[in-house]
């Protein structure tokens, strides 16, 4: 005979399969019942989420999703919303301004060197318009969601290093419309254009060679756009990686609701507006339809028409049938309540692109100095942000193609000072790598509006040893501390040639 086994509970059993359950009831009362009230599908939300997935990166962004959203962002940013078009313009120029400039700082390299390898390329930067580049890159990074620039060989460049660089749209990198489609040989993962490894490393790239809104062939036939496959290395790819794609989307694809719904208000209260201002005054009776209370001169009964017309003589007093009313309407369009609902609106619109309201506004009217530079604050750290990955998807790949090509040209590199001595025969190393270097951008807004305030603190600061003079002319004044100092010793040696004092500035026209 089986004994029988006593539970805490008191519960008597004969078996071991009596047993098991009893430990799983007992279990489950102590399981804690806990949930999130997002992961709730109730009566009421089952709308709201009803656009939820869980699709991958690359199926939530297939090609006929990223054209839609390409095409609807282009029709606001570029072409129909000034809020948005004035904010973007601001944006990119405040990321690019005058462009970045390279700062040489690999030690292996003599000074005078590295000063002539900036000034070689800032020649070439000039000669190629990289800042127009770069400017284009941003702005279809917010439009399209990503910039894209292929390298060229262009013999006809006003520079010994021929490397130059074209700007195309997001639609002419794709490999959709190739017939026969091209077979990859090298069995590779591949999505639209962009081929890539297991680590989601981009290998190559598809070149259309026609835009696919350049020919009605496209729409109508059987789309032999043509196309060649461009290896990663001579593309720069700038776009924004939220997710694990490799193909971006438009920035502001959240807000492309809110434009139309910005357009459809704006576009209601006008409508009201003028139909206020069409009619003067209205009639109103509280007589039965059938009356007939209008007659001529001789009292013959006019019909009743509910939409005739008649003109009010300026300066005279209409004098209306019995239960009549003349009633002019109340025009309140636009009011206050038009200005914050766009206010509150736009501030909706162009929050992902961190532009505060005073920015995307235009105006900063509502606000005082305090809170208009705080506001400012996390813009300027998005612009920082987007710098940072602008030298990591366009000036660190374009640096290096310009480096593989300008140490092949004999003598293009070397100090002019030093015939003769090649650093790359010294430093090896240093043919199959940049040297160390950083970028210098221009600064981004103001610290205050009283320059005396900021020019007071830049000298306590330098006083105190917070600040050097490269810190000074390098990040405030966006110019080379070594090029200053040459400009100081030069006026320095003027001043003192034509009898001026030194270490203070001449009121204007003293040196006549």
């Amino acid at each position: 005979m089986p004994s029988i086994i006593v539970d805490q509970f008191g519960n008597g059993f004969k078996t071991k399969r009596d047993e098991v359950q009893a430990e799983l009831r007992s279990l489950r009362r102590e399981i804690i019942k806990a949930k999130y009230d997002a992961a709730q599908t109730v009566e009421g939300n089952e709308r709201h989420w009803s656009q939820a997935d869980q699709l991958d990166p690359h199926s939530a962004n297939s090609l006929p999703i990223r054209r839609k959203l390409r095409s609807r962002s282009r029709y606001e940013t570029i072409e129909n919303n000034p809020y948005l078009k004035g904010t973007i313009l601001t944006v990119v120029g405040d990321t690019v301004k005058t462009g970045p400039t390279l700062k040489i700082t690999d030690r292996r390299i003599p000074k005078e060197t590295r000063r002539n390898i900036e000034r070689r390329f800032q020649h070439w930067s000039k000669a190629v318009k990289l800042r127009q580049k770069i400017w284009r890159l941003r702005l279809a990074k917010i439009v399209d969601g990503e910039g894209f620039a292929f390298a060229f060989q262009d013999p006809g460049l006003k520079d010994r290093v021929k490397l130059n660089f074209f700007c195309v749209e997001a639609d002419r990198v794709s490999s959709d419309g190739i017939f026969p489609p091209e077979k990859n040989a090298q069995r590779v993962n591949e999505i639209d254009g962009c081929r890539f490894d297991e680590y989601d490393r981009p290998l190559q790239y598809h070149l259309l060679n026609l835009h696919p809104g350049a020919s009605f062939l496209y729409n109508f036939f059987a789309r032999q756009l043509g196309g060649e496959w461009v290896d990663a290395k001579f593309v720069l790819h700038w776009f924004r990686q939220d997710r694990g794609w490799l193909r971006g989307i438009p920035e502001i694809t959240p807000s492309l609701p809110l434009c139309a719904l910005l357009r459809r208000y704006t576009l209601a209260v006008v409508r009201a507006a003028e139909v206020a201002a069409d009619f003067s005054a209205i009639i109103e009776t509280e007589g039965p339809p059938s009356m007939t209370p209008w007659t001529d001169g001789t009292g013959n009964q006019l019909t009743d028409d509910p939409f005739d017309v008649f003109p009010i003589e300026y300066g005279m007093i209409t004098s209306m049938p019995w239960g009549y009313k003349l009633k002019q309407l109340e025009s309140r369009q636009p009011g206050t309540m038009y200005d914050k609902f766009v206010d509150m609106l736009l501030r909706e619109i162009i929050r992902p692109l961190l532009v505060p309201f005073n920015i995307g506004a235009g105006s900063s009217s509502d606000s005082n100095m305090a809170s208009a530079v705080v506001d400012v604050h996390n813009y300027k750290s998005g612009v920082a942000d987007e710098r940072t990955t602008g030298e990591e998807q366009v000036l660190d790949p374009a640096l290096d193609l310009w480096w593989d090509e300008a140490k092949l040209v004999p003598g293009y590199l070397e100090d002019d000072l030093s015939p003769g001595r090649s650093f790359l025969r010294e430093n090896p190393s240093l043919l199959e790598e940049v040297p160390d270097h950083y970028w210098r951008w221009p600064r981004v807004g103001l610290d205050h509006t009283d320059p005396k305030k900021v020019a007071d603190a830049i000298i306590s600061k330098r006083k105190d040893g917070q600040l050097t003079d490269r810190d000074i002319q390098e990040e405030y004044h966006n110019r080379d501390v070594d090029d200053w100092r040459e400009e100081v010793a030069e006026d320095i040696k003027f001043r003192e040639e034509n009898g001026l004092p030194v270490g203070e500035s001449s009121p204007a026209g003293s040196a006549e």
